[in-house]
């Protein structure tokens, strides 16, 4: 995990092969979201929304963290209106406190 050993760009680029090279949804949708996740670490949040915003293939559960974390992308960038849109689509939508609980 790149949380651990800090080296997120091995991480984002495994991440990408393995959203490439995936079988199913469901991995691929997970991949995209643990690169986003990185790239949000690295503070590279405009990477981090483009990759949070392809999220309508993806089963519910991952599709909702993929919002979550685009709505904190877009605050870290105080796309403030978007931010809030983006939540509110998400407490509209689907189950946030899953989506926000699992993040943290």
């Amino acid at each position: 995990m790149a949380e651990r050993s800090g080296d997120y760009p091995y991480a984002v680029r495994m991440a990408r092969q393995i959203e490439q090279m995936a079988t199913s949804t469901e991995i691929e949708c997970l991949a995209r979201y643990y690169a986003g996740l990185c790239e949000y670490d690295m503070k590279h949040y405009r990477v981090a929304v483009h990759l949070s915003e392809d999220n309508h293939d993806c089963p519910t559960n991952i599709s909702e963290r993929m919002q979550y974390q685009n709505a904190l992308s877009l605050m870290r960038m105080s796309e403030w209106e978007n931010a809030r849109g983006a939540l509110l689509a998400l407490a509209q939508t689907g189950d946030f406190r899953k989506a926000v609980t699992w993040l943290y």
